[in-house]
């Protein structure tokens, strides 16, 4: 258009001319005629512009760039301003990977199909087909731990694609696409299976290349995590260990010595595989399985395991209010790691747990003689009048029930008027915990830094060391995961004859050496004074040691040392407790202190018994910057565990 005011003479040319990204042809056409005020024109040709050849792509994804080019009019070789115009195209291939889709986690020996998904966003076909723009091939480059087992769609009869794969050159699989037509997708479905003997936890990769008239033009790729099929025996493991994509090769190793150190067979559960724990519907289930036995969850998420499925772990499926036995089961939590470790976040990281548990039973009416409000001249303006109130309901709810511990989950301060001095305080849910006080629940703290980094502390520490250091991370989480067995299971590695080619030696900071019998032989006087302590009149695990030496006296040949060792450390461990305000757990240590005597004296342990070097307390082995929390025996603090 001649927006000026003047005839453009013959003779003017309009460029398009070629830029570092688009080659044009022609660049350049010439006026024959002159051009009329406001008169308009249309070039007879088309320019024609090709994109310069990229390179071979160096990122994942798709190529997405721009080419930018300009017009002009000129008259003599002077450009018209108005004439000069920028114009922008997006550059990008005809066709693209849009997808490529498979099993995160894959089991060994396990057969899933991996998809890829090919799009065609021009108006254009392309492959082999008749009247194609190109042909578009595909090469899968492939772990070692994975072959293909075949092709499949579900959608067509007749796929439009060919796979081809030559055993002799494992690694790499090549697919001739046929045709995508214009502004479709097609999808390649292959069947892979990942190795029988492929190492638990390992990431493989398969990647894909896009090849468009034999040029690359695009690659993507996926991980994939060999992960554990949950296969459970007819009769339940010793321990579950829980799994998740935080736990690394690595730290498996570490976990199958642990299990190999104390003698426990082991089923696994992986979250990423079943969507969690309490939320899954996978059949088999490991719900009901494991009652009695120990569960191990490492990096703990509070979303993937509800409390109910806690509680009825500990006490089976029909607990009640008022009655709930302890079957001898154990867990172990191991926190996630925090990033910002400090004493504050491990009392929020115990309240937290606290909370989490006691959510499985409903809040707690407060007596009327604790009405949580009560007689002031002027309106309370703060909460020391609460917990005065919370402090005497809490004692008569312990006295109503004490084999379960309390926690104020919430408080609500809001003083309201009620009458002629008489105030009311506001809101408390009180709630106990449903566990009982002697049920094996730890939950290990992560201030500091993960315990399950167990070479953190000692870099040359591996699955084959002998000599482990008991305040290391990995001697601790040896520790804590025997300490959470059942006593049956801790009285079985005392009774055991079993011979080590080697033998796994741990060492205290001041030089002392202990094996692996006399540290159950700590973690059983532990677990025995406890209930002792924490479940007033309550000696069961007591009873169930003796009878189980009774039983079968012939099992614990040579072993007679340690069973005296342990008889000592439980009545040391008791001594702190012997003024013990409490009658019932007075009455209750007096009485294990009388078993153990007539136990000693029955079969002759009874002498010199003074002269047998003592073991030490379980408190000496604990490290202390990974607080080992019970929280069923929670102590409260000043507030009663208000976060």
């Amino acid at each position: 258009v001649n927006t000026g005011g003047l005839p453009l003479p013959s003779g003017g040319h309009a460029f398009i001319p070629s830029t570092k990204s688009i080659n044009f042809e022609p660049t350049c056409y010439t006026f024959e005629a002159a051009l009329m005020p406001n008169e308009k024109f249309e070039i007879p040709f088309i320019f024609q512009g090709r994109i310069i050849d990229q390179l071979q792509p160096n990122e994942v994804g798709a190529f997405v760039s721009s080419a930018r080019f300009f017009t002009r009019v000129e008259l003599l070789g002077r450009p018209f301003e108005e004439s000069c115009k920028p114009y922008d195209l997006k550059v990008q291939y005809p066709v693209k990977l849009a997808s490529l889709t498979c099993g995160e986690n894959i089991g060994c020996g396990e057969v899933s199909v991996f998809s890829i998904n090919v799009q065609n966003i021009s108006s254009m076909a392309y492959g082999t087909c008749a009247n194609s723009a190109g042909e578009v091939k595909l090469q899968l480059r492939l772990d070692a731990r994975l072959t293909p087992v075949g092709f499949s769609d579900v959608c067509i009869k007749n796929p439009p694609y060919t796979v081809v794969y030559d055993s002799s050159v494992p690694d790499s699989l090549h697919v001739q696409i046929h045709k995508i037509p214009p502004k479709k997708t097609i999808t390649i479905n292959i069947a892979m299976q990942m190795d029988s003997q492929a190492e638990l936890f390992e990431i493989c990769k398969w990647e894909v290349d896009l090849y468009l008239r034999g040029k690359l033009i695009e690659y993507n790729f996926q991980k994939i995590r060999v992960s554990p099929i949950y296969e459970p025996a007819d009769s339940p493991a010793d321990v579950l260990l829980v799994t998740s994509p935080n736990v690394s090769r690595k730290e498996f190793l570490f976990w199958q010595k642990i299990m190999e150190i104390l003698e426990v067979s082991c089923d696994f559960w992986d979250t990423s595989r079943y969507n969690g724990l309490s939320k899954t519907k996978t059949s088999p289930t490991w719900k009901g399985r494991y009652r009695g036995k120990l569960i191990l969850y490492p990096h703990f998420d509070f979303n993937n395991l509800s409390a109910i499925d806690v509680a009825r772990h500990f006490h089976g499926p029909d607990f009640n209010e008022r009655e709930r036995l302890d079957i001898g089961s154990g867990m172990v939590l191991f926190m996630p790691l925090r990033p910002e470790p400090s004493i504050q976040s491990l009392e929020q990281e115990s309240i937290a747990v606290m909370h989490y548990l006691a959510h499985v039973d409903d809040p707690l009416d407060l007596p009327k003689k604790h009405a949580y409000g009560g007689r002031h001249f002027s309106a309370p303006t703060s909460i020391k009048p609460c917990l005065k109130r919370e402090a005497e309901a809490l004692k008569d709810f312990e006295k109503e029930t004490p084999s379960r511990s309390l926690s104020i989950v919430r408080r609500q301060f809001n003083v309201e008027s009620k009458g002629k001095l008489k105030y009311s305080y506001g809101e408390v849910d009180i709630r106990r915990c449903p566990l009982l006080r002697s049920c094996k629940f730890f939950a290990v703290g992560s201030s500091g830094g993960s315990i399950l980094d167990m070479t953190i502390d000692d870099s040359e520490l591996s699955p084959a060391t002998l000599d482990i250091p008991l305040a290391s991370n990995y001697g601790q989480v040896i520790l804590t995961t025997l300490l959470a067995t059942s006593l049956s299971h801790k009285l079985s590695l005392i009774k055991s004859t079993k011979k080590e080619e080697a033998c796994t030696i741990f060492i205290l900071p001041n030089g002392l050496a202990l094996d692996k019998v006399q540290i159950a032989a700590i973690c059983v006087a532990k677990e025995i004074s406890d209930e002792v302590v924490n479940c007033l009149e309550t000696t069961n695990r007591m009873q169930a040691f003796i009878k189980d030496y009774n039983d079968d006296p012939n099992a614990y040949s040579g072993r007679a040392l340690i069973v005296v060792q342990t008889t000592q450390l439980i009545e040391k461990e008791l001594v702190d407790y012997k003024l013990f305000e409490n009658s019932h757990i007075n009455q209750a240590i007096r009485d294990i202190k009388k078993q153990i005597a007539e136990f000693l004296q029955r079969h002759n342990f009874a002498k010199d018994t003074k002269k047998i070097s003592q073991l030490p307390h379980l408190s000496f082995l604990q490290e202390n910057k990974h607080v080992l929390q019970s929280h069923q025996h929670f102590v409260r603090d000043e507030q009663w565990n208000i976060a």
